[in-house]
């Protein structure tokens, strides 16, 4: 069977020193030295920390693997399979459990987890994590440095200016785009009178461009840019303050922000209603918002009526079929006298719970357990055994998968509910649901029993709650 050579690259600027070329090379010298015919080489360019998810190339190589057990896969070197260590270990196991041959550049055998080199593989994924997190350390102190020296440190500069280089390419500060900062003017202009809405409007009347091909001047644009003291010339990077030419003056900013703080009206913390976290729709499940009716269409001097509906009613994504508006105080007290009969009725609490039959471990389980107990201090036997260059966070990485494996392996084992003495509960939550009660005494208890309400048309269809113990 024709194996696949897997090259990576982080970008496709990666053309020195590692470039897919070299890694193609030694692919075909590796196959060509064990015997093996290379059927094509398929070339990723993602990074290597990327989650595994995201990866499209690498899917397809589970999908082949999958597919068609048996195909072998020759990587050129550890570090092209990924970046950090769980994941380069996790897509190794992953091959091997769909059945694939996985070849390594430097290892004369496939990788085998019951095998001798597996724990040299381990410890090679270690130390390309280690040679990953070097590499961002020393760039991130490089951007460091250039900012500390007012140089721009990286990446495309803020909307309304372009990146400059000099003769060798390198870049400069950032300057005025020609086109793009006299709108960013005329935007701080309009909104130091005017609202979001009314300074994007008349921008998109007046003809500028907008911050992007695919949006236009909508109230988040305006804002983004507009509440960006860095306009004034004065760009942060982490803590250092970098100096570039400014497009709006301090002054107009604070105006800006003068601006804001007259326009807004803070009304308080907005109120909890009693079936907040409590009431939901039965036809999708989602939670029951509160809504009024406008005064328009009510005699002078009226109030507002409230209601509850499924949030989704008005909806543009996810619309529900659902559409009947349930006055506050009707369904309140409906589901408040639903509560309180099937917490203080031991028939319905009975009913409430789940049984749950207490199984035994199988030999299975303990032998996977087992396995993965040696598994992870094998990881760590490097590290106790003071190998040098092995670190603690290298050890703790290259048992992570194991763990975490462990895990989800505990995870699906049979949970025993407690033993709940339903007629006490009851009678307890008769005596205390009985009494006088507030409002807020009333929220407190649907909180602090996690009480569900399912609504429909034709009332409550399902309650739930976490019962107390007795």
């Amino acid at each position: 069977m024709d194996a696949i050579g897997c090259t990576r690259l982080s970008d496709q600027s990666q053309t020195n020193g590692y470039g897919a070329d070299v890694q193609a090379r030694d692919i075909r010298q590796f196959a060509e030295a064990h015997g093996l015919e290379i059927g094509e080489i398929i070339d990723e360019v993602r990074s290597g920390a990327t989650d595994l998810a995201d990866r499209d190339v690498l899917q397809d190589y589970y999908a082949r693997a999958k597919s068609t057990p048996g195909q072998p896969f020759i990587f050129p070197r550890v570090d092209r399979l990924g970046r950090l260590a769980e994941l380069i270990i996790g897509i190794a196991r992953q091959l091997i459990r769909y059945k694939a041959v996985v070849w390594v550049v430097g290892f004369d055998k496939p990788l085998d987890p019951k095998a001798p080199d597996w724990l040299m593989f381990q410890f090679k994924a270690m130390v390309a994590e280690q040679d990953y997190l070097g590499i961002l350390q020393r760039t991130m102190s490089g951007r460091i440095a250039k900012a500390e020296a007012n140089g721009w440190p990286s990446g495309r500069p803020p909307w309304g200016y372009r990146l400059t280089r000099d003769e060798r390419g390198k870049a400069l500060l950032p300057e005025p785009h020609p086109e793009h900062a006299p709108a960013v003017r005329r935007l701080f202009e309009l909104r130091a009178e005017l609202g979001s809405d009314g300074a994007g409007r008349i921008m998109r009347q007046e003809g500028w461009p907008p911050p992007s091909s695919t949006t236009t001047w909508t109230r988040d644009a305006v804002r983004r840019i507009t509440n960006n003291f860095g306009y004034t010339g004065n760009w942060t990077f982490g803590a250092i303050t970098i100096q570039i030419p400014p497009i709006v003056t301090v002054e107009m900013y604070e105006a800006v922000q003068r601006n804001n703080r007259e326009r807004f009206i803070h009304r308080g913390p907005r109120a909890e209603h009693l079936l907040s976290g409590v009431a939901y729709c039965a036809a999708c499940g989602a939670a029951m918002s509160r809504t009024a009716t406008s005064t328009k269409r009510l005699p002078a001097g009226t109030q507002h009526r409230w209601y509850y509906r499924c949030w989704r009613v008005r909806s543009d994504r996810q619309k529900c079929t659902q559409g009947p508006y349930y006055l506050q105080t009707d369904l309140e007290a409906m589901v408040w006298a639903t509560f309180v009969s099937t917490a203080t009725d031991p028939a319905k609490l009975r009913a409430l719970l789940t049984e749950v039959k207490q199984v035994e471990p199988s030999a299975a389980f303990v032998a996977q357990q087992s396995e993965l107990d040696a598994a992870v201090a094998r990881a760590w036997e490097p590290y106790t055994r003071g190998v040098p260059g092995v670190t603690f966070e290298m050890a703790q990485a290259a048992s992570a998968p194991y763990v975490a494996q462990k895990n989800r392996l505990l995870q699906q084992q049979p949970v025993v509910l407690p033993v709940i003495n339903v007629e006490a509960v009851a009678s307890k939550l008769a005596e205390l649901l009985h009494q006088p009660m507030t409002t807020e005494g009333q929220r407190n208890w649907l909180k602090t029993l996690h009480v569900k309400a399912y609504v429909s048309k034709s009332g409550i269809t399902q309650l739930t709650m976490d019962l107390p113990k007795v």
